[in-house]
């Protein structure tokens, strides 16, 4: 049986979003950095794919803890909708570390990756 909490754990959800946050920020900094100067700083290729790793880690996290809360702090669909968004900033910017590293068919672990197109990732609703 599911176990369910009636009242959030706000600290817990509090600290998974301050850390998904932070892992979307440094993304963005090493493919900032990787491509900011020529020829690009590859060996940061594989810490930006971490940090995308790290991200999915704690999006999955956040979706599992809202559907074992029976109250949410804030509206469910708007927590799912930003858990989303966070990772689909977070895949777009992995996709760009692939596109520039020349990689968009697959990962070093030779499994199938997503595509890269623009009309792979989510669109806000209206």
């Amino acid at each position: 049986m599911a176990r369910f909490s009636l009242i959030p754990k706000t600290t817990s959800s509090s600290r998974t979003s301050r850390r998904s946050r932070s892992s979307l920020r440094k993304g963005a900094q090493l493919l900032d950095d990787m491509l900011a100067v020529q020829p690009p700083r590859w060996e940061l290729a594989d810490r930006i794919k971490e940090a995308e790793h790290t991200c999915d880690q704690l999006t999955h996290g956040i979706l599992h803890r809202l559907h074992q809360t029976f109250i949410t702090p804030f509206d469910r669909e708007d927590i799912h909708a930003l858990a989303r968004s966070l990772d689909d900033v977070m895949d777009a910017i992995d996709c760009s570390r692939r596109v520039s590293c020349g990689s968009t068919s697959s990962s070093t672990s030779g499994q199938a990756r997503g595509s890269c197109r623009p009309s792979s990732f989510s669109r806000p609703r209206s």
